[in-house]
């Protein structure tokens, strides 16, 4: 007997969260090693986890074929049509608790758009061309933050193999590029350059044209750079956006008191702001040559990993240092960022100990942001922390309770490359702590 499609999304749904732990705790195997060095009972344990995590990824294919298999049997007998049951595959269930238009709700051109898109991240997904994470926070945006469609048509448009290969002669032959391409690829760099168009008059400001980058990119080159440690992205809160703006709103703690029976109330209202984070464009060029190109037939594939590694790096010191203007507004600069009323010095200039390290901690642990804190600091200046206390210490209690990998001062820590370690040399800033949800990224267009 088939099951409904609601049984196979509800053991999709399973198999999703279960890869995902598993993904965090392969991460975690990883960090562990690398700070306790070989150790037979993680090594194991990892291999395990490995293989858990292909047999879920397998499961996970399998219920895709069962789920289409069971919508082609029901289209074929009538029982339901092939829009709203395609709506019910693609609806996983990250993004079920979201508010949104029901698809019964949409207008025809912003569903077609929608079931495009879902088509699109599903075949991503697939093809290990996008992993989880990101398809959840595109199918957040094109569900919930695209109401004209115009973001779930590109996305599509992006998509399409013919345009990945356009792509290609695009920045192998420049303006030459279109007496190389087929009409299929011609025809697929007009959809995007038209949505492109579009796209750009949904704000005030910002250009229009240009090619987005295609996402069926499978880089598959081995990085020799020694990259940066940017932890950032994964404590932030990242918001994916289809503009060019994110307008937020901040407030105050409102004004409360006691007072007498049937006296009036002493108006508390807070003070609302609306901070705006403006994207900025990111820019890398590797050239190539035409020889290249056409003997080296996966070379813009290839090409990924290393663009990727060095927005990696150049993030790692524009969230420390960037101005906002045309970057990102960094946590050490001008009015954007940490001021010193936000900033605890050394007791003794020019010296930093333990008692430093425990005011930083105090100057916050009495706020409700302390509850999600993080320490951040360089991989050096943690070395440097972790000495300050001997583990035979009768005086002092230890810092790291769990080995340097673990906490310190009991709140979690991670490591963030580009931050100085000169903890003897005045005016530098070597550890910050605090709730890192208020460090907004907003990835555009």
């Amino acid at each position: 007997m088939p099951r409904t499609l609601a049984e196979i999304k509800a053991e999709q749904t399973q198999l999703r969260a279960r890869v995902g732990t598993l993904v965090d705790e392969a991460r975690a195997i990883e960090i562990r090693l690398e700070v306790d060095g070989a150790n037979d009972g993680l090594e194991e344990r990892k291999t395990n986890v490995e293989r858990g995590k292909v047999k879920a990824s397998a499961r996970l294919a399998e219920l895709g074929d069962e789920a289409r298999a069971e919508l082609r049997r029901r289209i074929e007998d009538g029982s339901v049509s092939t829009e709203s049951e395609q709506d019910q595959i693609d609806d996983r269930a990250r993004v079920d608790a979201e508010p949104r238009v029901q698809a019964e709700q949409l207008a025809p051109h912003r569903r077609q758009a929608l079931d495009g898109a879902m088509r699109t991240l599903e075949r991503a997904q697939r093809d290990d061309v996008m992993s989880n994470r990101a398809a959840v926070a595109m199918e957040r945006v094109v569900r919930s933050q695209d109401p004209s469609g115009t973001t779930a048509r590109y996305l599509t448009a992006v998509a399409d193999p013919a345009y990945n290969s356009a792509f290609g002669k695009l920045l192998q032959y420049a303006d030459t590029a279109a007496m190389r391409m087929t009409a299929d690829e011609q025809a697929a760099v007009q959809r995007v350059s038209a949505i492109e168009s579009e796209r750009a008059m949904v704000d005030a400001t910002g250009a229009s044209g240009g090619f987005g980058l295609p996402i069926a990119i499978d880089p598959t080159i081995l990085l020799t750079g020694a990259g940066a440690l940017n932890p950032i992205r994964e404590l932030a809160d990242v918001r994916q956006i289809s503009t060019y703006t994110l307008r937020l709103v901040t407030a105050n703690t409102p004004a409360a008191n006691y007072g007498a029976e049937l006296t009036e109330v002493a108006d508390g209202t807070p003070t609302l702001v609306q901070p705006i984070v403006t994207t900025a464009k990111g820019q890398e060029f590797i050239p190539f040559s035409i020889e290249i190109g056409e003997d080296w037939t996966g070379l813009q594939q290839e090409l990924l990993k290393l663009l990727t590694d060095g927005q990696a790096v150049l993030d790692a010191t524009m969230f420390l240092t960037g101005t906002g203007s045309n970057q990102p507004q960094g946590l050490f600069s001008g009015a954007g960022g940490l001021q010193t009323t936000q900033r605890t010095q050394t007791a003794t200039s020019s010296v930093t100990v333990i008692g430093d390290l425990y005011a930083v901690r105090q100057a916050i642990s009495s706020t409700w942001f302390w509850k999600n804190a993080t320490f951040a600091a360089s991989p050096t200046a943690w070395d440097i922390f972790y000495r300050y206390v001997a583990q035979a210490s009768t005086t002092d209690p230890l810092p790291f309770t769990q080995g340097r990998g673990g906490p310190f001062l009991g709140t979690p820590k991670v490591e963030w490359s580009t931050m100085s370690a000169a903890t003897t040399v005045t005016g530098s800033k070597v550890a910050i702590v605090g709730d890192w949800s208020g460090f907004v990224i907003a990835p555009g267009r």
